[in-house]
């Protein structure tokens, strides 16, 4: 994993990958005794001034598919079903 090839990695491949880096920003944050902010402040810009996926969240969200923005702030955030709907429900 640690060379380099011309073949494109596997998805278990990357999926170890992301467990690793999740792995080393935990122990970071939890080294410098900082608290991590929830992933959906991170990923959509929370604190950082509009988001583009944000804006597309809210953007479908106004437009009634709330399905669609849903599913998009799920993919964005990684939040919960139940979570997503929430927020997603407040941006209306």
């Amino acid at each position: 994993m640690g060379g380099m090839n011309n073949a494109s990695p596997t998805v278990e491949q990357l999926a170890y990958r992301v467990q690793v880096l999740e792995a080393y920003v935990t122990h970071l944050y939890q080294a410098a005794g900082v608290v991590m902010p929830p992933a959906e402040q991170l990923l959509l810009g929370v604190g950082r001034g509009p988001s583009p996926i944000l804006m597309e969240i809210q953007d479908q969200a106004r437009a009634g598919d709330m399905i669609g923005a849903i599913k998009r702030y799920r993919e964005a955030s990684g939040a919960s079903l139940s979570e997503a709907k929430a927020a997603v429900e407040a941006m209306r």
